[in-house]
């Protein structure tokens, strides 16, 4: 016999030779009540409340990352400049240089 439910089987010889079935049940049973249930769902919930108002708020958020977006625009653009200036210069000065 096999394993079924959590119920084993296990054959076994008697004393006049003929085989016996030994049933063994080894479930184990959880109860859960419904107030368990209830208990838990408002633990999670006051967690939950609790992480969300740790977060920043969304409308402060994206203004925080607009602004530091135009922050690296208006760098990259000085830098494009300060880079375009420099070989306008540095392009005459090496022709001036080479004569």
């Amino acid at each position: 016999m096999g394993t079924l439910s959590g119920t084993r089987s296990r054959i076994q010889p008697d004393s006049e030779g003929s085989e016996v079935t030994e049933e063994h049940n080894d479930t184990t049973t959880v109860k859960v009540s419904m107030r368990d249930i209830y208990q838990e769902v408002q633990r999670q919930g006051k967690l939950l409340e609790k992480i969300a108002n740790s977060l920043p708020d969304a409308e402060s958020k994206i203004e925080d990352h607009e602004n530091r977006i135009r922050k690296l625009e208006m760098r990259m653009w000085q830098a494009i400049g300060g880079f375009g200036f420099l070989a306008a210069i540095v392009s005459p000065l090496i022709a001036v240089m080479t004569r």
